[in-house]
């Protein structure tokens, strides 16, 4: 793994990790024979929440890593994306207008909230670190 991330940092000029300049990466089966929807997928590997404040737009990295922490949890570790609708449906509820656009803030909490879902139901911390989301991701998707 570490000698293929190398070869895409060397031909991208992005480091995978990097809060700066972050090579992210799609986990996808390679089957021999395509079968759509019956393979898992894991879109944006790589992410971590260290890498908000350095990002250009703020508001679309958690929004993107907000999907991301669901649809790892769904493919690592089982759980049901209705869970996550459930907690999204929740907040909202809650907020003074429910139709307005989330924000930064609004995006965090259900990230929060997201991992914190994780936790209970996996019986483990969501990952932060890059190379360990990614060995995750390799391994659920390569078992899928």
């Amino acid at each position: 793994m570490d000698e293929y991330l190398a070869r895409l940092e060397a031909a991208t000029g992005r480091k995978f990790g990097d809060p700066h300049k972050p090579l992210l990466v799609s986990v996808r089966s390679g089957a021999a024979v395509s079968m759509p929807g019956m393979m898992d997928t894991i879109l944006n590997c790589g992410l971590t929440p260290e890498m908000a404040d350095a990002q250009p737009d703020p508001l679309a990295f958690w929004e993107v890593y907000a999907q991301f922490v669901v649809m790892f949890a769904r493919t690592v570790a089982g759980i049901d994306a209705g869970r996550f609708d459930a907690i999204r449906d929740e907040y909202l509820k809650g907020r003074a207008d429910p139709d307005a656009p989330l924000s930064v803030d609004d995006y965090r909490e259900l990230v929060e909230r997201y991992m914190q879902l994780y936790a209970e139901r996996s019986g483990r911390e969501f990952p932060t670190e890059a190379r360990d989301v990614l060995t995750q991701c390799i391994e659920a998707v390569f078992n899928s």
